[in-house]
């Protein structure tokens, strides 16, 4: 899978031979150096056996300290999960992916779609169903949004609103012209994300001028609010966000 981005992501030579004398921090802050264009993200999965993951990782228990590592997570880029219609029919998502990409480095994006082609030209999508990797990439997220302008968005909206962990970062965009409709979707997920969403409420504008929302989207965007934190993800007793882990993983990768 392909993430879009102008970030800079810190030099993993330095990681792998870091000692148990230096932080986190001090590493990052001298090893930084800029990468921009893409990173292949879906090579993530075939990593953690091997033998040099697994020698970053144990030398990154080792090393780390927790305070080090929050410091570290707050100056990764926020990652936004954008789901949207088929770009064949629906441009929208693409338009917000350039102006974000062009007007805010500090924010990261990428799909799903791009993912699942890299896994099915592997060969190995037999037991992985769409749904699946997309929860499973939402997890890594900061923000989940959501153009709800298909019947497969209306399928993703529902599904990601059932979910305890997702709900709290989801930000639909619906139709301005549906606002006011009773439907099962306004009453139902829209209404159920609003009430517990971190970036709610729900976003309701003109899908035919759909840049003239991000006033809206960078005021939720903007908002500080705590990566997900669960006992589920740990590294030794200390627990980290599945974001924080990510980068980690981005790191190793680019050696």
């Amino acid at each position: 899978m392909l993430l879009s981005s102008g970030w800079c992501l810190a030099n993993s030579y330095g990681l792998l031979g870091i000692s148990t004398q230096v932080s986190l921090v001090s590493f990052i802050d001298t090893r930084l150096t800029c990468v921009s264009g893409t990173l292949v993200w879906a090579l993530i999965v075939m990593w953690f056996k091997h033998p040099r993951y697994l020698r970053a990782k144990e030398n990154f228990i080792s090393s780390f300290f927790p305070s080090n590592l929050n410091s570290f997570n707050n100056i990764l880029p926020k990652v936004l999960f954008i789901c949207g219609g088929d770009e064949t029919y629906c441009s929208n998502r693409g338009m917000l992916e350039k102006y974000i990409a062009k007007h805010h480095k500090e924010f990261v994006t990428f799909r799903a779609e791009l993912a699942w082609e890299v896994i099915s030209n592997l060969g190995t999508h037999s037991n992985v169903n769409a749904l699946s990797l997309e929860e499973w990439l939402a997890d890594f997220s900061d923000v989940v949004i959501i153009l709800v302008e298909s019947y497969g968005t209306v399928a993703e909206l529902g599904a990601f609103s059932l979910s305890p962990v997702l709900r709290k970062k989801l930000l639909p965009i619906l139709d301005k012209k549906f606002e006011t409709h009773k439907s099962f979707i306004n009453t139902g997920p829209v209404k159920w994300v609003d009430s517990e969403s971190k970036f709610g409420p729900t976003i309701y504008t003109e899908f035919e001028t759909i840049l003239t929302c991000m006033p809206k989207i960078n005021e939720r965007l903007n908002r500080k609010v705590q990566s997900n934190i669960t006992n589920a993800n740990s590294i030794g007793d200390y627990k980290y966000s599945p974001k924080i882990f990510l980068f980690f993983v981005l790191v190793v990768i680019s050696s």
